[in-house]
């Protein structure tokens, strides 16, 4: 369940972009891609719409590992 937050200011939604383009070009680095229902939960996390660890969460859902069964 998301938590609510007051709507951040647009200097955090910038900082926690270059965050997330940082994270895409470390991943274009190694050879991957983002796919685009993992970028919008990321975009979702910019907005401030979600927390990070429920970004984490729904990256989880999307992707389970079978890395621990």
């Amino acid at each position: 369940m998301s938590i609510k937050t007051a709507p951040f200011a647009p200097e955090e939604v910038a900082r926690r972009r270059e965050i997330l383009a940082d994270t895409r070009h470390s991943i274009e680095m190694e050879g991957g891609t983002v796919p685009a229902d993992t970028e919008a939960v990321f975009q979702r996390w910019a907005r401030g719409e979600i927390t990070l660890e429920e970004m984490g969460a729904e990256v989880r859902r999307l992707y389970p590992s079978t890395a621990h069964q």
